[in-house]
């Protein structure tokens, strides 16, 4: 296995991002493993830490139509873990709602492609209205 330098990490995930943005199904499948795990450092319900899969996601963009944004604040990569860190808010729009959720994603690269991925967020900040212009000036200062 090859070891991929710190830039090609770093491509690797914002194309992921834009192919999720467009959901680009093929590209998608491009750049994630096909036993990609997501697995959400949260409590849900009864669940800590829930596990998200490949093949159940995909289904769920191809269900869907929501407008997906992403600014990512700050990304950097570990050439010798082979992990890239990003620091990022994802905006969701479906019709008239919009979610805003700003978080860490810590992403696992094997064999060129994302095969694992840690979300670090408190999904009740989705439900509080919070604009990007706060979340903004909070990381920039």
């Amino acid at each position: 296995m090859s070891t991929l330098s710190y830039d090609e990490l770093i491509n690797i995930v914002h194309k992921s991002f834009e192919s999720e943005k467009k959901a680009d199904l093929n590209l998608i499948k491009q750049l994630v493993s096909d036993d990609f795990v997501r697995t959400s450092m949260t409590i849900s319900g009864d669940t800590l830490f829930p596990d998200y899969y490949f093949n159940k996601e995909l289904g769920k963009l191809e269900a869907n139509n929501i407008s997906r944004e992403f600014h990512i604040w700050n990304i950097a990569a570990n050439e010798k873990q082979q992990t890239v860190f990003v620091e990022l808010t994802e905006i969701e729009k479906d019709g008239s709602s919009e979610l805003i959720w700003p978080y860490m994603l810590i992403c696992e690269i094997k064999s060129g492609k994302i095969s694992r991925t840690r979300q670090y967020g408190d999904p009740a900040v989705m439900s509080k209205k919070v604009k990007l212009k706060e979340i903004k000036k909070i990381i920039r200062g």
